[in-house]
């Protein structure tokens, strides 16, 4: 017997029977069981709330539109003044557009917040009523409408600032008009593929009984297709959940066809939510008020919607299990944990906090000590958050014709008749086993390929949770 179960290279040959010269017909029932099964993974995870489909193109293009409202963040200070002085406000490169125009506009207000006035208890609007300098550094006069109001604090380089309304007195004019522009994002396919060969002679030589596949009998060449398919299946996940964008010019293969490619290669959710979505770090043990802080994430970025889908590797789930049940035990009223009258303890997999209902999903791709559950990798502690609404977005640059994605999708390239979601082809040879002979070798190979596309959007609305260290 091989001292090695793991998949390895190589093709089912008399080379492979002679590491498994014991697995002879008497000696074996006619029935394989697996050490490891699959758990729910990513590709779950994205059939759940999400809708899987065809794209046209290895390159899709989104436009997406960002918040209407923001706040200001100052890039010089404020200083401290006397009672009723106008103040001025420099803003910084982020709160102008490519053309230089402001956020900021005359007329418009400022809230300062009252902890840096002298005596003013509430948040107090200061009207902007003029402005100066060049284009993309301008610097805007401020004079506040409370008579007694009085900068007491300095407000430092980088303090961010909410704007009011667009105030004017009687018979006046318009204010300057506004513009939104939209976020491009890009998203690439990426290419996986996997492979069997059976050489001549090997079902033969082998003596094995057909195999019971989910209770039915199948030949050998079915079962070793199936575990294939699983092994694929695998590879999805893993690139569903971490996959990367090749965007080095060197890692090119040499085509069948002419010429040169670069690896086709995308990111995956794990890598999108790392660069782009709301981080929330937790100390020790995920505990109730951690729920309070990602709806706060939530608002701060414009959710309004009451659920969120929660996925989790196996550490952040028993941990977040833990305080559901240390939050039952503690405002329960009284009431036992007995389940079915011999079970102590319940499943929880939706949890109400803070007005939003969080719906937990553990995933293997966190979880598995054969994946990025490896302790190496420190994932099974961590997870991420997504409302369960849509994002409005649109391929044309100026926003028309949106449509509604979930914060993530799945796609496979596919147009007319070509479809790569998931592509098995036989590739036979003189060989006797079934099926025509297309080359002159003696076996058989299987040949798997798909290539998906993960979508991403509005993922700022998204948080991304990790345990310090």
């Amino acid at each position: 017997m091989a001292d090695n179960t793991v998949r390895v290279e190589g093709n089912y040959s008399a080379k492979w029977l002679s590491l498994h010269s014991a697995l002879l017909k008497p000696l074996y029932l006619n029935k394989i069981y697996k050490t490891y099964g699959r758990a729910f993974d990513f590709f779950d995870f994205l059939s759940m709330p999400t809708k899987k489909g065809l794209v046209g193109s290895r390159t899709l293009k989104l436009w997406e539109q960002g918040n209407f409202k923001a706040n200001i963040t100052i890039s010089a200070a404020i200083a401290t003044g006397s009672a009723n002085a106008d103040i001025n406000i420099k803003i910084g490169t982020g709160d102008y557009d490519g053309n230089n125009n402001p956020v900021l506009r005359i007329g418009q207000t400022v809230l300062i917040p009252a902890k840096y006035q002298t005596t003013l208890t509430i948040p107090t609007e200061y009207q902007v009523v003029s402005s100066s300098g060049n284009a993309g550094d301008l610097t805007f006069v401020a004079r506040p409408k409370k008579t007694g109001a009085q900068i007491g604090v300095q407000l430092e380089i980088g303090t961010k600032l909410t704007l009011g309304a667009i105030m004017y007195a009687p018979g006046m004019g318009l204010p300057a008009g506004t513009t939104q522009s939209y976020f491009e994002r890009s998203f690439v396919t990426g290419l996986i593929k996997n492979s069997m060969g059976i050489e001549g002679g090997f079902l033969s030589n082998s003596y094995w009984e057909p195999f019971e596949v989910d209770g039915k009998l199948m030949g050998y060449t079915n079962k070793l297709l199936n575990d294939l398919e699983f092994e694929l299946d695998d590879m999805l996940n893993q690139y569903i959940g971490f996959g990367q964008a090749n965007d080095n010019a060197t890692l090119v293969q040499t085509s069948n066809f002419g010429g040169s490619n670069k690896v086709l290669s995308g990111n995956g959710i794990w890598t999108m939510l790392d660069a782009s979505a709301q981080p929330h770090w937790y100390t020790g043990a995920f505990e109730n008020a951690d729920y309070v802080t990602i709806k706060n994430l939530f608002e701060a970025q414009g959710v309004v919607g009451s659920e969120a889908i929660f996925g989790q590797g196996s550490e952040l789930y028993d941990d977040a299990e833990q305080a559901d049940l240390d939050f039952i035990k503690e405002y329960s009223g009284g009431s036992d944990l007995i389940k079915n009258g011999v079970q102590l303890g319940m499943p929880i997999s939706k949890v109400y906090r803070a007005g939003m209902t969080f719906n937990k999903v553990k995933l293997a791709g966190f979880s598995n000590p054969f994946a990025m559950g490896n302790t190496e990798y420190e994932l099974s502690s961590a997870g991420f958050v997504m409302p369960a609404s849509k994002a409005k977005v649109s391929q044309k640059a100026d926003g028309s014709d949106p449509v509604y994605l979930n914060n993530f999708e799945l796609y496979f390239l596919g147009k007319g008749e070509e479809n790569r979601t998931r592509v098995i082809a036989e590739l036979n040879g003189v060989s006797g086993l079934p099926g025509t002979p297309v080359n002159a070798y003696d076996g058989k190979q299987f040949g798997l390929l798909t290539e998906p596309m993960v979508v991403g959007t509005n993922l700022n609305q998204c948080v991304i949770v990790r345990k310090e260290a």
